[in-house]
């Protein structure tokens, strides 16, 4: 048999889901472009879930001003899922209204910021 597709075994990467759960509001990165020339020479911005299609694509309002319909669900990342694991944590368990670190533009401005995610 094929060694590493059995059922229970391989890495703990088998057990994340490949698309994010996609809703209407949902923050995303998106390969702008890619649905209808692949993967070369596009790239992934930032952009939000405005409409989903019964098929599973979705259309996104970048957060450039660009916006792009029915874009292919393996074009999408959750933008959580993307960054790294104990900021994603807190990211997830975040609530409205959560402080969290400032940029270091924004420094000066939240001297007495929470941080979210210590590590």
């Amino acid at each position: 048999g094929a060694e590493g597709a059995s059922e229970g075994g391989g890495s703990d990467r088998s057990v994340l889901p490949k698309a994010p759960q996609l809703h209407v509001g949902a923050k995303v990165r998106a390969r702008f472009g890619a649905t209808a020339l692949g993967a070369v020479g596009t790239k992934f911005y930032p952009g939000t879930v405005t409409r989903l299609h019964a098929d599973g694509r979705a259309d996104i309002a970048y957060d450039d001003g660009d916006e792009e319909e029915g874009v292919d669900p393996k074009w999408i990342k959750d933008r959580i899922e993307d960054c790294h694991p104990a900021r994603a944590a807190a990211a997830q368990a975040a609530t409205v209204g959560t402080v969290v670190a400032p940029t270091e533009s924004q420094a000066g401005l939240a001297s007495a910021a929470s941080v979210v995610g210590q590590e």
